[in-house]
């Protein structure tokens, strides 16, 4: 709770649309063996400060969010199932790629391609597969509702479609790297390309494709995780030392539209449904986001789908400004934000009366 708070104070000054909040569900830490500091004891509390879900990541990940063993997922899943929480999490399964990373790290004269390939192997999807399948069976054991992050692959996607069938409480997302990258696209940007999971083959960016048109990836989120820009970059950095995450939140729409318009040439309600309709619902914020209706908020972003974009980090938003999108070109992006009927953004500029206009949006019920 005094982190939530901490936090609360930064962003409700700043913020110029209306936002929720993930709290952390965190494990042991790994550099102190044995001793006792998983979060357990803080989920209510955090609950009753209304954030909207809980997340916690099953691999390695250092001091600063300690990886979740199954005892903290199913214990996680007890807690909170009374009040209906949702607990997301970040699937690859701890040990093997723990094990992988060291075989790989010990190669010596490793060239930068071939280390890419040792990492893009390490997290290969069967650490992605088996972490998602541990975690829907403390989804059986429990009751607890459970939201799978960024899927990245359809073998994964598939084990969440049987348990969706199942009736279990699963739902699950994906990103919009997975739906138009490929690995590919790590060899050549490098350090600026690593996410976990990375990015996959061509033919299975293409089967995901179809997980997200029948339902069973119900939102796509950008997972957003900026850097510093020297944590990013490849003159200093090699894949295994460089940050894990992409610099992705200004033109996750543009990229959407793009994709799902102009190369899929399927609707734009596309968009609507798994960015707007169904987080909404997922996250229990359906009621005042998630529909353009009567009793709902007043949040519209007018989109121009002639509007040509090109990604440039000189001119990213954010504080970290190296993106592995940077000289991507697409067509149709927002020109207009209103939030609870104010305009806070057009074209690309913020309005300077909308700063700290933005609010904690709570769950308005249980979904």
């Amino acid at each position: 709770k005094e982190i939530f708070d901490l936090k609360m104070g930064r962003i409700s000054k700043h913020s110029y649309v209306d936002f929720a909040l993930w709290g952390g569900i965190v494990g042991d830490y790994d550099n102190q063996p044995g001793s006792v500091k998983n979060n357990m004891a803080d989920l209510v509390d955090l609950h009753k400060c209304g954030v909207a879900a809980f997340k916690g990541f099953t691999c390695p990940n250092g001091d600063l969010f300690p990886t979740v063993n199954m005892g903290n997922v199913r214990k996680a899943l007890e807690i909170l199932k009374p009040y209906g929480a949702l607990c997301g999490f970040h699937c690859e399964e701890f040990g093997q790629v723990l094990e992988r990373e060291k075989e790989a790290k010990a190669k010596t004269g490793r060239t930068s391609e071939e280390k890419i390939r040792d990492f893009l192997d390490s997290h290969d999807v069967w650490t992605e597969y088996v972490a998602t399948k541990n975690v829907i069976d403390m989804a059986r054991a429990t009751g607890g509702r459970v939201h799978i992050c960024h899927v990245s692959h359809p073998m994964v996607a598939q084990v969440v479609k049987d348990a969706i069938h199942e009736g279990l409480p699963i739902t699950a997302e994906t990103c919009p790297h997975y739906l138009g990258f490929t690995e590919d696209f790590v060899f050549e940007k490098g350090a600026p390309a690593k996410c976990t999971p990375p990015m996959r083959r061509k033919e299975d960016m293409e089967r995901l494709w179809d997980y997200v048109l029948d339902g069973t990836l119900s939102c796509v989120g950008s997972d957003h995780s900026p850097a510093a820009d020297e944590e990013k970059d490849n003159s200093t950095k090699d894949i295994w030392h460089a940050w894990g995450g992409l610099n992705s939140i200004q033109f996750f729409l543009p990229m959407m539209f793009d994709m799902v318009v102009n190369k899929k040439g399927l609707s734009p309600t596309l968009i609507a449904r798994v960015m707007d309709y169904n987080p909404a619902r997922v996250f229990g914020l359906y009621g005042r986001k998630g529909a353009f209706e009567l009793g709902f908020d007043g949040d519209i972003v007018i989109v121009d789908p002639e509007k040509a974009w090109k990604c440039s980090q000189n001119e990213l938003l954010t504080k970290g400004h190296v993106s592995c999108f940077d000289g991507l070109e697409g067509k149709g992006a927002p020109v207009c934000t209103i939030i609870r009927g104010k305009v806070v953004a057009s074209g690309e500029t913020f309005r300077e009366d909308a700063l700290g206009y933005g609010e904690y949006v709570t769950p308005v019920h249980d979904c």
